[in-house]
């Protein structure tokens, strides 16, 4: 990739991630594989947890009611099924 543009690293340490996604205000939310991990990270690249999942965390994306939804690969769900989370 090439750019003008000043490039930063807004987070490190979270593992191999996936589908950046941002909220309605702007907050980035990253999966991470290797951690099966999501992760909220602030506009002052304070790294938050947002679900500890195990297997593999995929892509998110956001659905039309407000809930963050990961694609996982591997890892186990609660008796009831998937889950998934409203933010905010």
């Amino acid at each position: 990739m090439t750019s003008d543009r000043p490039q930063r690293i807004v987070a490190s340490g979270l593992g191999f991630c996936e589908g950046p996604v941002l909220d309605e205000i702007g907050t980035l939310y990253v999966s991470s594989i290797t951690h099966g991990a999501v992760y909220r990270i602030d506009e002052d690249a304070s790294v938050h947890v947002v679900a500890q999942l195990g297997g593999g965390a995929n892509a998110v994306t956001w659905i039309g009611d407000g809930r963050l939804v990961v694609a996982q690969n591997g890892g186990r769900w609660a008796a009831e099924g998937p889950t998934s989370w409203y933010i905010g």
